[in-house]
């Protein structure tokens, strides 16, 4: 690269940064993700623009990185989309890698990764009310993040910094280059309903739901549509704030999942600690949290699977593009085997009805 061209890269990157800023100051809770929104870029790139200062960009060494997250002691997992934010507390121990799919299963925590769809990572280091904060952060070719992970007070800030130093990237350009993300998803018309159904009532176990969304080249939603309603009700989405609290009220054990394309986020166990902030409806629970835009939920399904050991039913949340949202379940006893409450719940709510 020569100097003036450098020269021009430094002054773009300091530009966005100072709008960013600016953007603060209106704006003094905006969160990174909506303000690179309004900025018309990416996080990724937003971020980057602190590269040398407060970031440092890191090699995509992701087998390396992950392996030495087992040594940070508690952290903080974030896996998140456009409506819904997922925050888990736990361990990184163990960390298992096969190809490019990786898994922490622990009793805090339950996470999958998709690394082929991880392009960047940062080390960052911020300034907030109560201090501090340091964190992982990991975002595909478009910029996107896929998964944070931060510090807490019980994390062991020396093995981050080694992890800083060790996967130090060697081009702390303060301007990256994304590229916008190609979705090949046929339409409704290419695949054969009953194909579909045929293949949805052989289901055993829920890594075959996914298996059949790659072999159909379907997206969720599309498969939502496609299915019926043998296995597929829809609902109306008004009523799913009453059907959290119900879950909250009755203590029920669920399986609550966030995901995007890089990376899916489980959390098992009851719902405690509701609060409405705004057009957000929050969970705030010791070592579990939710964040949901409200205003985001669009279609909402009951959807039956048939599983080795019987079917089972999940609640499953989309936005107006078809992305989904968030996903419910009921956890299933020993035998593996729905709750009877989860059943009668979900079975419960109303059905939606068309317009006329």
């Amino acid at each position: 690269m020569n100097q003036s061209t450098k020269h021009t890269r430094l002054k773009d990157a300091h530009s966005l940064w100072q709008k960013w800023k600016e953007l603060q100051q209106t704006q003094p809770h905006i969160r990174i993700r909506n303000a690179a929104c309004q900025l018309g870029v990416s996080e990724a790139e937003l971020l980057a623009t602190q590269c040398e200062e407060t970031v440092t960009r890191l090699k995509p060494d992701w087998p390396g990185i992950l392996y030495d997250l087992k040594s940070l002691g508690t952290v903080m997992a974030l896996t998140r989309n456009d409506s819904a934010v997922h925050e888990k507390i736990g361990l990184y121990n163990p960390v298992n890698i096969i190809a490019n799919q990786a898994s922490i299963v622990t009793d805090e925590l339950e996470i999958r990764l998709m690394l082929e769809h991880w392009d960047f990572a940062f080390a960052v280091q911020e300034d907030t009310p109560r201090g501090q904060r340091f964190s992982l952060q990991f975002f595909d070719v478009a910029g996107v993040a896929i998964h944070k992970v931060y510090l807490t007070d019980n994390s062991d800030q020396q093995v981050f910094n080694a992890i800083v130093r060790k996967f130090r990237h060697p081009d702390q350009s303060q301007i990256i280059k994304t590229q916008s993300l190609d979705i090949d998803i046929n339409s409704d018309t290419e695949v054969s309903f009953d194909a579909l159904r045929q293949y949805w009532r052989k289901l055993k176990h829920p890594q075959d739901f996914e298996t059949m969304l790659t072999y159909f080249k379907v997206s969720r939603f599309e498969a939502m549509v496609l299915a019926g309603t043998e296995f597929v009700q829809p609902v109306d989405p008004i009523v799913f704030i009453e059907f959290i609290k119900t879950l909250s009220e009755i203590t029920l054990s669920v399986i609550l999942t966030v995901q995007n394309q890089g990376a899916i986020q489980i959390h098992k166990g009851s719902l405690h600690h509701l609060k409405q902030t705004g057009p957000w409806l929050n969970i705030l629970d010791e070592v579990f949290n939710l964040h949901l835009l409200q205003e985001t939920i669009n279609t909402m399904y009951i959807v039956e699977k048939p599983m080795a050991t019987g079917k089972t039913n999940t609640l499953e949340l989309y936005d107006a593009t078809g992305k989904i949202i968030l996903t419910l379940s009921g956890e299933n006893d020993s035998a593996n085997n729905e709750d009877p409450r989860w059943i009668d719940l979900i079975k419960s709510l109303p059905a939606k009805t068309e317009a006329a």
